[in-house]
């Protein structure tokens, strides 16, 4: 309420007093609303302004100043650069009003039985009323001016953010709310997207929660981390980095290389001393963004995933970004025996966590058999149900012909796009380098 727009306006269209626990919170958010109305902003760091000026006028309960003083104190140190969630914490705050308000009616209603006044106990339960904020909340489409302001509020720009060519096409799909699948057949860099896109989330300052579910080992994908962090090969090899790309005569695309050979392999020293580097460096900060949990294959589901978001949520970690290795793979839903209905289910888990953490969610599924040997992938060549495109907003093709592939690169197109004007036919190259797990070093139209 105090630092973001959208979580004080939603929240000042419903307010009314005691909505907190404390008194001292009630007072601040009610600073906060009335800001916000006389405004149309939050007030920030006059908050501290707000508060010197309430204190100032003395006759105030010393134990209630020094408890607002010590945590504003805290509120300056712990937040910093970093987006807020606002549609998440409007959620968390209408669980919160309704908390409070249930526990003051159960009061209301014991004083009365008490008191013997069993009517006017059950006129109090008679007479709840929810707090309609958030996640299935009614908006009044003429009136609710929040709303109507925070809709057209809400940025339109990927909150993961590659550059040129690339990010015209990727960046409008990886917005919050969205649920985003690499298809392609095996072995052509499902994995290494996903990762590339983890860590670009990360070093971005978006809380990123990476879940291996079976198609590699804990030390695999640790191991193809730290490469990509290092950016330093696994084994003694040949790394052939991309520097130019441009069409040749007869349209195709070719990519010049810079070779470098690496006459030793990654070891665990030097990949952590990269890691903290990148933490100090680029991060700056010492907070976790980037949490990798591995599972074996098929033994976890959506749910299970979405239980230990929910326990890494009591420390106070959320994620922005939910990056899962493969939907293939994941268990299916308990009591579904159907196949057909086992993936439409998942898939349909899978976007529902998208909207209830209000992240980003992005996985990879594999095409059918013909789309080993077909140049650019379609509509026809997914795997399993076509109703899991249908519960997508976006899903990016991987293609790749054995000429490109020798160049190691690949044709990204889109089949499902919710929030731009890709088509199918219009695909960007991408030229990266395996070795170093970067599949997105330049690319190009």
């Amino acid at each position: 309420m105090i630092l973001d727009r959208s979580t004080l306006s939603t929240i000042s269209s419903k307010w009314s007093a005691g909505m907190f626990e404390s008194p001292w919170a009630n007072l601040i958010g009610q600073w906060c609303v009335d800001y916000v109305r006389q405004y149309e902003t939050p007030p920030g760091a006059l908050i501290q302004s707000i508060f010197t000026a309430w204190a100032d006028k003395g006759g105030k309960d010393e134990a209630t100043v020094d408890m607002i003083s010590r945590f504003l104190d805290g509120l300056s140190r712990e937040h910093g650069e970093d987006e807020i969630n606002s549609e998440y914490v409007v959620d968390l705050a209408s669980r919160h009003f309704n908390k409070v308000k249930i526990r003051s009616l159960i009061d209301l209603a014991r004083d009365d039985l008490d008191a013997g006044d069993v009517d006017a106990a059950a006129n109090e339960i008679m007479g709840f009323g929810r707090v309609e904020l958030g996640a299935g909340a009614c908006v009044d489409i003429f009136q609710d001016k929040a709303a109507i302001q925070t809709a057209f509020e809400e940025s339109s720009e990927g909150i993961v953010k590659y550059d040129g060519p690339l990010g015209e096409f990727l960046n409008p799909m990886l917005i919050r709310d969205a649920l985003v699948s690499f298809l392609a057949p095996p072995k052509a860099g499902k994995t290494f997207l996903l990762l590339d896109l983890a860590f670009r989330a990360a070093i971005q300052r978006k809380r990123v929660a990476f879940f291996e579910v079976g198609d590699m080992s804990q030390n695999q994908i640790i191991k193809r981390f730290m490469a990509r962090i290092a950016r330093h090969p696994i084994l003694p090899q040949l790394a052939r980095r991309p520097t130019s790309m441009k069409r040749d005569e007869d349209g195709l695309m070719t990519v010049k290389h810079a070779e470098k050979y690496f006459d030793t392999g990654l070891n665990w020293k030097s990949a952590w001393e990269a890691a903290q580097a990148v933490q100090t460096k680029q991060i700056r900060s010492a907070a976790s963004y980037l949490k990798l949990c591995v599972e074996p294959n098929s033994s976890i589901t959506v749910k299970g995933i979405e239980t230990t978001l929910k326990n890494w949520e009591r420390d106070g970690w959320v994620p922005d970004v939910v990056v899962i290795d493969y939907a293939d793979i994941l268990a299916p839903p308990p009591g579904v025996r159907d196949g057909r209905e086992q993936i439409i289910m998942t898939w349909r888990h899978l976007r529902a966590l998208s909207q209830t953490l209000h992240c980003l969610v992005v996985t990879a599924t594999q095409s059918d058999a013909e789309g080993m040997n077909t140049g650019t992938l379609g509509m026809r060549n997914f795997s399993g149900s076509m109703l899991k495109l249908a519960e997508a907003s976006g899903v990016i093709d991987i293609n790749q012909t054995p000429r490109e592939k020798e160049m190691d690169l690949i044709r990204l197109n889109s089949i499902v796009a919710r929030e731009n004007e890709n088509t199918p036919s219009r695909c960007v190259h991408v030229a990266g380098c395996r070795p170093i797990a970067d599949l997105c070093l330049l690319s190009s139209w």
